[in-house]
C-alpha cells in the first residue's frame, strides 16, 4: 500500500496511525520480521520514519536496521532472539 502526502497538515496523526498499525500487526501475527519503507525523495517522511523507528517500543522487537537505496528507505523491525 502506498500513501502520498495530503497537504492537510495531519502528518503527526498519520504517523500515530502508522505506529498503532505496526503494533497491532505485530500483536496479531507475531512476524519474525516487519519491513516498511518510504521514498527518500520525500524530504519529510523519511526523516520522520527514521525517528519513529528508533523510538517505537514494542516488547520483544527492535529496529534491526535501515537499508537505503536511491528509490527506497526500508526500515526493518525484527523479533528479539529468545
Amino acid at each position: 500500500v502506498t500513501y502520498g502526502k495530503s497537504g492537510s497538515g495531519n502528518e503527526m496523526q498519520v504517523f500515530s496511525f502508522v505506529i498503532e498499525s505496526i503494533k497491532e500487526l505485530i500483536a496479531r501475527y507475531k512476524p519474525d520480521r516487519l519491513i516498511f519503507g518510504s521514498n527518500p525523495a520525500d524530504s519529510n517522511r523519511t526523516p520522520l520514519y527514521k525517528r519513529m523507528a528508533t523510538k517505537i517500543k514494542i516488547p520483544d522487537y527492535h529496529l534491526a536496521g535501515i537499508e537505503s537505496s536511491q528509490h527506497q528507505d526500508e526500515f526493518i523491525i525484527v523479533r528479539d532472539d529468545k
